[in-house]
């Protein structure tokens, strides 16, 4: 901490340049929709609802995916398998009605290019096959007309939310890795250097009490250059939807993945005496990790080969977290379960293992 003191206006302005370029530059980007997945669940099981489904793909604006059950449909939207789910009554298609509809949308903010979109081209063909039953062709031989019909559209994640939110929660999960790769494990080298280390290990004191003031060190610095990430994205336009209690969260999210990564980068610290070397391993394995992890996309969309390696990777689910809290406005009960239960299992795995794998290297 006495490092991070000595020149705390740099570290400061360091901490939060990073971020306000990435939210401002990439938070207001628009991009366009493309072959963007959706889930159809087809209850009519018509000619009309088939001819529906093919023309919601015609121009591959649309990739659907056909579910038995809307319970299924709703998960893989939980879950960013898809971006929208569309039901199709069994009274499909019907002449509409101001209180009724034979379609129903439901679909998710989070994402935040596809969606705006999606929606505008379901809208579109649903109008087109608003009809009366009685007017109906069956073989589509006479393009029916079209009446008035009600489209039913449920946002069901990320209310009132935008791409800068989605963004910031991968912002501060970046910061928060790369401060603790850049404050105990750097502050370790330092102090071989200077000589401190070889003091801090012949003096009458556990070396593991050495190492937990390192991982502290990092962790701390980490934990204030997540809350000015938080700061900054605020600022710009991101909202946390879940409120105070929802800021408490994303820090102890912080906390726990600064942790992880403070005894990680301990260990690699203690192999190195190049503040030069460190840092270029340092950066292979934390940029990966982060890019990997949905920060900038949701992770569903990665390829299918890079599936595995957002899976176990620890700061997926700190994204993840932080995410819900953000965009969701509550942290569910599965998802508290398995983020903060990895991150725990990160947590302890990075400090317990500084403790074994530490290298009392003092030349």
């Amino acid at each position: 901490m006495l490092v991070f003191k000595s020149n705390i206006k740099t570290n400061i302005i360091r901490s939060i340049i990073f971020p306000i370029v990435i939210i401002f530059f990439f938070g207001n980007i628009n991009a366009s929709s493309f072959n963007t997945s959706i889930a159809v669940v087809n209850y009519a099981n018509n000619p009309a609802s088939f001819a529906f489904i093919n023309d919601l793909q015609h121009g591959q604006s649309l990739s659907v995916v056909n579910v038995t059950t809307q319970q299924s449909a709703l998960t893989l939207l939980h879950n960013s398998k898809v971006s929208a789910v569309v039901v199709i009554l069994p009274t499909f298609p019907t002449k509409g009605s101001g209180s009724a509809s034979d379609v129903d949308v439901y679909y998710s903010e989070s994402n935040f290019a596809a969606v705006p979109a999606a929606l505008s081209t379901i809208s579109s063909v649903s109008e087109g096959f608003a009809v009366d039953p009685s007017t109906f062709s069956q073989a589509f031989n006479t393009p029916p007309k079209p009446v008035d019909y009600g489209l039913s559209s449920v946002l069901l994640y990320g209310a009132n939310t935008n791409y800068k939110t989605f963004l910031t929660a991968g912002i501060i999960a970046m910061v928060a890795a790369f401060g603790s790769l850049f404050g105990g494990g750097i502050s370790l080298i330092t102090d071989r250097q200077l000589g401190n280390l070889k003091s801090f290990l012949l003096s009458p004191i556990s070396k593991n009490a050495v190492i937990l003031g390192k991982v502290l060190s990092g962790t701390v610095q980490s934990v204030l250059y997540g809350v000015l990430a938080l700061a900054v994205g605020l600022i710009a336009g991101a909202g946390v939807a879940m409120g105070a209690l929802g800021v408490l969260w994303i820090i102890l999210i912080v906390i726990m993945i600064s942790l992880g990564f403070s005894g990680v980068t301990i260990i690699l610290a203690s192999r190195m005496s190049q503040i030069q070397t460190y840092s270029i391993l340092g950066n292979v394995i934390v940029l990966p990790m982060w890019f990997l992890s949905g920060a900038f996309f949701p992770s569903s969309s990665l390829p299918a080969f890079m599936q595995p390696f957002s899976t176990f990777n620890p700061m997926t689910y700190a994204v993840s977290g932080m995410r819900d809290v953000m965009l969701v406005g509550y942290f569910p009960m599965s998802s508290i379960l398995l983020d903060i239960g990895v991150l725990a299992a990160f947590l302890a795995f990075g400090v317990l293992a500084s403790f074994k794998l530490f290298k009392p290297n003092i030349s």
